[in-house]
Formats: C-alpha cells, structure tokens, sequence
C-alpha cells in the first residue's frame, strides 16, 4: 500500500508589543498556545508517538520570547490572571470551569519554571534536535513582502535580518515562510540568493485549489495548502472549533452575567461554550465534554484524510495555519493536535512528515507562482487599501537616514495594517506606527536581537543589492 505523504505547518507570530498596552497579547499566546504546545510534545515524547510538524517561528517572536524582560512580566501576568481565577472560582456556578482552568496554569507554570527552566524557545529547539518539529525562518518583523516588491533593498533587509535572528537559536535553517503567504513572481529568485530551499503558498499561486505535489521555480521548491482540507478545521461555520460543547473564545467572563459585577475589566477567560454561533444564549462551558469531543473529531479528521486520500492522483499535501489557533482561540485545540497524532501514529498509510522528506519521495511540478496571499480574495487588500493607504505612504516615505532601522523594520509589520483593514484597535495601530517612524531607541536595545541581528547584516554587506 502506498503512502500519503501529510504536512502540517503552524505559523506562530506576534508582532512587537513588548513594553506596550497591548503586551498581554504576547503573554494569552504563551500560557494558551506555545506552552500547551511543549507540554503535548513532551506527552508525545513520553509515549513515543511518531510526530512531525513543521513550525514556522517568527524572528520578531523568537525577539520578544527571549527579551531580558519577558520572564518578569510574564510570571507577573501568570500571578494576576492565578488571583483571578482563584477569587472567581468561589462562584459555585462556575467554579469547575475555573478551577479546570486554574490547575491548567499552574501546570503550566511550573513546567515553564522547573521543567524548561523559563526557556521557551530553547524548549522547541530541543524538539527540533529530536526530529519532532522543523523550524523555518521569515521575515524580520512580519512584513508583507509583495507590497515591498517595488522597495527591492527593503525586501532583501527583512529576509537578511530575519535569517540571522533565527540561526541564534536555531543554526541555518532551509525553509522560509513569507508572512501572509504573500508571494511575488521574483520571490524565488531572491530566496535562492538565500540559500533557502522552499516555502509555502497559497492556492492562488497556483491558480488551482487541489494540490498533491510540490511545485518548483529557479531551484526553490513551494508547498501549496489544500483549501478543503484546511477549512475543516480552519472555517469559522463548518470547521471544528465552531462545535457546540467547545469554549466560546468570543464570550469573555467580564461581561458575563454570571461574574456579578466581581469584576472591573476584560478576564481574558469564558465561562460560556459555542452552543449556537446564531444565537446569543451560550450554555455553560464542560471541560470534560469538549476534551471528549476534541478526541472525537481528531479521529474523524484521521479517518476524513484516508478517505480522501484514496481518490487523489497525487500522494502529497499540506495544511497551513496560525499556532496561535490552537489553544489560544481554539482552546480545546493543543488536545486536538495529541489525538490527530496519535491516530496518525496508529495506522500507517499516511504519513505525517517534514518538507524536505516530501521532496526526496514526491516529484515536483516545474510553475512560477503569481501574485498572491491567504487573505481575504488572495491579494493584498487586507493591508493596503483606503484605510491603510495613508499609514502606507508614511512608511514609503521614511528612510533609514530620518529614523533607525530596527523602527523602520518594525513599521513594516502586516500586523497594524490587517488590523485597522479589520477595525480592531485603530488608534493603537496608527499610533504605534507613528511612534515607531518618529522615536530613535537604537541606543536603548543594543542588547536586543532585531538590533544585534541589524548589526551582523551590516557588518557582513547582507543588505547590498
């Protein structure tokens, strides 16, 4: 019988936001994806499953994961949200929820403290050395390279800066992810003059939305998403995390009729599950019947792919997704993940494995990839547009002489964009742009790794174009 070769790829990312308001968005990422994450490799691990993910760190990340202050506020975070949910579990109505969720973090905290010794990305890289999980690169800060296309060096100095703040932590590494999955026709040119072997697209650069082989172009090979497969997951009607019994990410404890007032701000947890995504009423959240369910529908999906697998021509195919899916809005999410791997351990005629094991088994298809990105119609309306339009010409119009490189490549972020496109925090946004363009701090990071990074690229003529 012959295999199917599967790759599951997550993109984990978090724009700069340390020392901002917003820094407990860095924090939620933590407790509720990144260190669920480790905590379901090393289950693996211990019961010796056979696990391949690819994981795409992003540098600015793996930045602010080991920022000299990220330990400190993180733990100070871990000890105000424990406050909360010990005080708040004295609710009888909610009070298996919360103490579900408390005895989770301190878990969690412990692992973090004792266990991996408030190392995170030291942790992956331990998985990476035992051939659990295959780390790629991106650009520096997240920047979205098809609207840079016309400012060539910029392209370049996100791609330099980037390699060098990953190969820190994690050596040289051969795969890239181009944020957004936005592609440009010469982006293959460029990430050969990289030394990159391969990276990952949307259908669009395709012009197809079934893919089961690889595809090549001037030596760079790309993985293309399979949009079916992906949205039985991903799709916010049809996908799994819209499941009755599982958490309601859009419900928050602060307004919840249930906290009495106890409260004065945004809780960061819910008490409420999906029930009806047309209705308001939510029925209370049962942690036991969702960690069920997740159970249910990682062996659905196991059983979804064979079946699809046996009517496809090709042998291949992979699905791309945000990490921070898992855990974070997905909350049962981390315990789908376990399941699918061990049901993909169980069996053996698909095999769950790494991007260049795929093109050592499966021939290539020779096509040059268009324009295109995982957003909203597959172009780059989701952060240039009339709302953006004016941030855009702001930051074409700064140069590195009027404002430091590591702000500039900071400003070049997609993140701002997509979410004043999507009328989430504007003002921070716009601002937080502004600030970036205005205020000189290199002084005041020399220690920090975009800036460290910034250095090694200028020493070694990295940005010569």
């Amino acid at each position: 019988m012959n295999s199917f070769y599967f790759m599951l790829v997550l993109h984990a990312h978090m724009p700069y936001v340390m020392g901002t308001s917003v820094e407990y968005w860095l924090h939620e990422a933590v407790l509720h994806s990144y260190l669920p994450l480790l905590e379901m490799l090393e289950r693996c691990l211990r019961e010796e499953l056979s696990v391949c993910i690819t994981l795409n760190m992003s540098p600015i990340l793996l930045n602010q994961l080991t920022h000299s202050d990220f330990v400190e506020n993180f733990l100070e975070y871990l000890q105000q949200r424990e406050q909360n949910l010990s005080i708040q579990a004295l609710n009888p109505e909610v009070s298996e929820i919360l103490q579900n969720d408390l005895q989770k973090l301190c878990r969690l905290k412990t692992l973090f403290l004792n266990e991996w010794n408030r190392d995170i990305v030291g942790q992956f890289k331990k998985f990476v050395d035992l051939g659990y999980i295959n780390v790629t690169t991106s650009s520096a800060t997240h920047a979205y390279l098809p609207l840079w296309e016309a400012d060539i060096e910029s392209v370049y100095r996100q791609i330099a800066v980037g390699k060098v703040m990953s190969s820190f932590y994690f050596g040289d590494l051969n795969g890239f992810w181009s944020p957004e999955c936005g592609v440009f026709p010469d982006l293959t040119s460029i990430l050969k003059e990289f030394e990159f072997s391969y990276f990952f697209a949307d259908p669009a650069a395709v012009n197809t939305e079934h893919i089961f082989q690889p595809f090549t172009d001037r030596g760079v090979y790309y993985f293309v998403r399979d949009i079916d497969i992906s949205m039985k997951i991903w799709d916010s009607d049809e996908g799994y995390p819209g499941h009755p019994l599982y958490r309601d990410f859009h419900s928050d404890f602060f307004t919840d009729p249930e906290s009495c007032g106890r409260i004065t701000e945004r809780a960061g947890f819910s008490i409420r599950a999906v029930t009806n995504k047309n209705s308001n009423r939510k029925d209370i959240y049962c942690p036991v019947a969702a960690h069920k369910q997740a159970e249910l529908d990682a062996q659905d999906f196991c059983s979804y792919l064979a079946c699809k697998f046996k009517k496809l021509s090709g042998n291949c195919c992979s699905i791309f997704f945000d990490a921070e899916l898992f855990g974070h809005w997905w909350y049962e999410g981390v315990d789908f993940l376990y399941y699918l791997c061990r049901a993909l351990s169980r069996q053996n005629v698909i095999k769950l494995t790494f991007p260049l094991e795929i093109l050592q088994k499966v021939d290539s298809v020779k096509f040059s990839p268009m324009y295109s990105s995982w957003g909203l119609n597959h172009d780059a309306g989701s952060w240039l547009n009339a709302k953006t339009y004016f941030l855009w010409e702001k930051i074409y119009n700064t140069s590195p002489e009027t404002c430091s490189m590591r702000n500039l490549l900071l400003a070049q972020a997609s993140d701002w964009m997509f979410l004043i496109t999507h009328n989430s925090f504007i003002e921070f946004s716009k601002n937080r742009i502004s600030r970036l363009l205005s205020y000189n701090n290199d002084a005041d990071q020399e220690n920090d790794l975009l800036q460290q990074s910034i250095s090694v690229c200028s020493r070694e003529d990295f940005f010569a174009i």
